[in-house]
């Protein structure tokens, strides 16, 4: 019977193996990383600028630039909440912002000054957005409370998931449901109008 010349890799060359290996993994994994996120930053970027062309378009539906959509505020562009204002200089130039928040990607794109900028979102993005969809649920619910042209105390109404109890005839309001404030704000009411804000301490 012939004996097999075949010979397993030695200790030293299986170290050697796994050293390149890991070589190779320590350069390529942050590239890999980056490719990931320019990506994520690129998709954002790019939802938001089509976002920003339907509220403009809506914006200018009734020929004035004024950041509504007829008499009521951009809020919700299609199935995604904005923060989207107009505000003139003394000039009469029109200067707009935009705020578009990721959340599944938790990137935010915002458009100041005629420039976009995609980063990371931070807490105040969110509070930011957050701010947009409770006024245009609160606006969806207290239509709802108010169909017999009245609003009791402590009269509820819901609208995009979240509650809100209504003082009489809704000079207070608060929400009981659906909404959490980030941490380091809290929601505030005044006048009609919701305000996410940060805590002072």
């Amino acid at each position: 019977m012939k004996k097999s010349n075949k010979k397993g890799f030695t200790i030293v060359e299986l170290v050697i193996v796994i050293a390149v290996i890991a070589i190779l993994a320590a350069v390529m994994i942050p590239t890999f990383g980056g490719v990931i996120e320019k990506a994520n930053k690129s998709a954002v970027q790019q939802a938001a600028t089509s976002l920003y062309k339907e509220a403009y378009a809506l914006d200018l539906a009734d020929g004035n630039l004024d950041g509504k959509d007829g008499e009521d505020d951009i809020y919700k562009v299609g199935d995604s909440f904005v923060v989207y204002d107009v505000e003139y200089d003394e000039y009469g130039k029109a200067n707009i912002s935009f705020t578009y928040v990721d959340e599944n990607k938790d990137y935010t794109s915002t458009l100041k000054d005629n420039a976009w900028n995609t980063e990371k979102s931070t807490d105040a993005d969110k509070a930011a957005v957050l701010e947009a969809k409770v006024n245009y649920a609160y606006e969806k619910a207290y239509d709802l409370a108010n169909a017999d042209e009245t609003i009791a105390a402590d009269e509820e109404g819901t609208a995009e998931g979240i509650t809100f109890k209504f003082g009489a005839n809704a000079t207070t309001c608060e929400i009981t449901a659906g909404a959490e404030a980030p941490t380091g704000y809290e929601f505030k009411f005044n006048n009609g109008v919701w305000t996410v804000e940060k805590v002072t301490p």
